[in-house]
């Protein structure tokens, strides 16, 4: 028999810390990262992660399982692509592993002296990631990448945005609205011009 961990007796349920998960397990199929982002988009507006948070997490999530599908899986649509996504309030942590063979992020910290092996799609994927994400690390043996996202400083208010009064003459309007006249009169027959 497990015991469940200890709680006081006197909180609240509401008060606990809240952590969404996101599972996916994922074809090597370029087509199936919009799924995985509009996953996590929505875990994070579940969150109320800022505007600014999601996109940059959805196109760090697109670039790196981008790079899973076409660096790490060599775009062999049978290999497959895990995702393991953890958030709460002020952070969101993703873990992608794909088949493929081991990866070292130093490895591209310094453009290749050879010209004709530089990749600037590959380049361009990893910028996008470490812009956009606080913490990238490469784990053993070297096909899984944790990346790190904490909730930036801008909150989104909890409760609705109070707007000013009306001033008292458009309230006045909307509370007796005057009739409209019609554009053209009409008795039953159109108007000849």
């Amino acid at each position: 028999m497990t015991k469940s961990p200890a709680r006081s007796t006197n909180a609240s349920p509401w008060s606990v810390e809240r952590t969404s998960t996101v599972r996916l397990i994922l074809p090597g199929e370029p087509g199936e990262v919009q799924r995985a982002q509009e996953e996590v988009e929505a875990a994070l507006l579940f969150h109320r992660f800022p505007p600014v948070d999601v996109v940059e997490i959805k196109l760090a999530l697109g670039a790196a399982l981008i790079s899973a599908i076409k660096h790490g899986n060599r775009m062999d649509w049978l290999k497959k692509i895990w995702v393991f996504c953890r958030l709460d309030r002020d952070r969101f942590e993703v873990l992608i592993t794909d088949e493929g063979d081991s990866f070292d992020l130093s490895a591209l910290s310094q453009p290749p002296l050879d010209p004709e092996k530089l990749d600037p799609q590959r380049q361009q994927g990893l910028a996008l990631i470490r812009d956009y994400m606080d913490e990238v690390v490469i784990l053993p043996p070297g096909n899984t990448v944790l990346m790190t996202r904490l909730r930036s400083l801008t909150q989104i208010p909890d409760t609705p945005r109070e707007y000013p009064p009306l001033p008292t003459d458009v309230m006045q309007h909307r509370a007796h609205p005057q009739p409209r006249p019609h554009p053209r009169p009409f008795d039953g027959e159109p108007a000849s011009d």
